[in-house]
């Protein structure tokens, strides 16, 4: 039988209680990644994740093409972790599915039950990698200086105001989603995340070496999802455009290609370009 590491105790504590927020990232099977919160993501024990099949019909899809997975969480300290996994398969009965049956989100919900639970096996932890809360406080302010006049390289809605709305919030979770050099998705927070015009996301540089981020290239596919207190949740897709000087500080930017939503009503629906 094939053995899988162990999460380290913060993270297993993180995963085991509802309240710190998740995000997955999974990839297609044409290279595109996928980011969106993933909040009931619990550890069944020290080397398994479960998930309910709840309004998350992309990643199912992925995973169907691409069994490669990581839940990021947010825990204890305001440092997260990058946990990868190997999807194994959605089951529809046992204790995974009482787990999730016997809280309240399920059972008194108007989309009825769990229905189904995903389960990972988990292939690695990385953390835990600060949030840099302060660094977000900061560049809040120099970023209004910065997006004043700016106009995106193809002048496009790709955010309607909500969306664009949202992704300026300072009390909002943000996540970027790409696929590393290896091959696997990731998920990473990125709380300064902001808007610079309505087709172009930017972000401050991490300055610690090897950080994930470093490793974006020029014309890269990057996913970004944002989640407010509402709760109100959005993804957008795009390529990495590189990084520049603004307001002194260094600033990656992300050039937006398609918006859509990721909360209900209607999950997963695309925004921009408009469907026919």
């Amino acid at each position: 039988m094939k053995s899988y590491p162990q999460l380290p105790k913060p993270a297993l504590k993180a995963l085991t209680n509802d309240a710190f927020p998740k995000f997955a990232a999974t990839v297609s099977d044409d290279g595109v990644p996928n980011v969106v919160p993933l909040l009931t993501t619990n550890a069944a024990d020290a080397t398994t994740l479960i998930f309910a099949r709840f309004m998350i019909w992309k990643t199912a899809r992925n995973l169907a093409a691409n069994r490669k997975i990581t839940i990021n969480v947010i825990g204890p300290g305001f440092c997260s972790w990058i946990i990868r996994g190997e999807f194994q398969e959605f089951v529809r009965q046992g204790p995974y599915l009482e787990h999730y049956n016997r809280k309240a989100l399920f059972r008194y919900n108007a989309y009825a039950g769990a229905g189904e639970v995903g389960v990972i096996k988990v292939l690695e932890a990385r953390g835990p990698l600060p949030l840099g809360l302060l660094r977000s406080l900061f560049y809040g302010w120099l970023r209004e200086r910065s997006r004043n006049g700016h106009a995106g390289a193809h002048d496009q809605v790709v955010m309607p105001p909500p969306v664009q709305e949202k992704f300026d919030l300072r009390l909002a979770i943000k996540y970027l989603g790409f696929v590393e050099e290896d091959g696997f998705p990731i998920a990473l927070p990125c709380l300064d995340l902001h808007s610079r015009s309505a087709d172009v996301l930017a972000y401050a540089v991490p300055r610690a070496n090897g950080h994930p981020l470093s490793q974006l290239r020029p014309a890269q596919k990057i996913a970004a999802a944002v989640l407010t207190l509402a709760p109100v949740a959005y993804q957008v897709k795009g390529v990495f455009a590189g990084e520049e000087n603004a307001a002194g500080s260094r600033q990656g930017l992300i050039q937006l290609q398609e918006s859509y939503t990721a909360a209900p009503p209607v999950p997963g629906r695309r925004l921009f370009p408009p469907e026919p």
